[in-house]
């Protein structure tokens, strides 16, 4: 992983069969909170998970990109890693955590 990414690029992205480049849509849900308590100010998770069904990737993977795509210029909101992944004629799906203070996927403090 390339620790200087700063936005979505199809560089380097896996390609596949029942995958299309840049990804699935994010569903927002719910509105970031800013609840605050024990120093956390904001947090964020996606209401849904995703998942990509009967996919056949190319190749191994090992993080996923979540990318702002209504902005100019794609910028990352975040990258996340895992183990080396392969996905063969089956399903591949990303799991958000609750949407709350100790949980939340994006928390800012």
């Amino acid at each position: 992983m390339d620790a200087t990414i700063t936005a979505y690029t199809a560089t380097g992205e896996v390609s596949g069969t029942g995958y299309s480049a840049g990804g699935i849509a994010v569903t927002n849900g719910t509105a970031p909170s800013n609840s605050g308590g024990t120093g956390i100010v904001a947090f964020w998770t996606p209401s849904a998970s995703l998942t990509y069904t009967t996919v056949t990737l190319s190749s191994s993977f090992d993080c996923f990109l979540l990318y702002n795509s209504t902005t100019s210029g794609n910028p990352a909101v975040a990258v996340f890693t895992f183990g080396a992944t392969t996905v063969t004629a089956g399903n591949f799906s990303i799991t958000f955590p609750s949407n709350d203070l100790t949980n939340g996927l994006i928390r800012i403090s």
